[in-house]
């Protein structure tokens, strides 16, 4: 269970959908290392 795979995944799939903050994953949804979406 390596969350920065589920990071991963949630990155790749947001820029494969075309948008700028992914749903958070099911694993890891503490906050710990969770950064803010990113609006530019």
């Amino acid at each position: 269970m390596n969350y920065m795979w589920a990071l991963s995944r949630a990155l790749w799939r947001a820029l494969r959908d075309g948008r700028r903050e992914p749903p958070p994953p099911g694993e890891g949804n503490g906050g710990s290392g969770r950064r803010p979406p990113v609006r530019r």
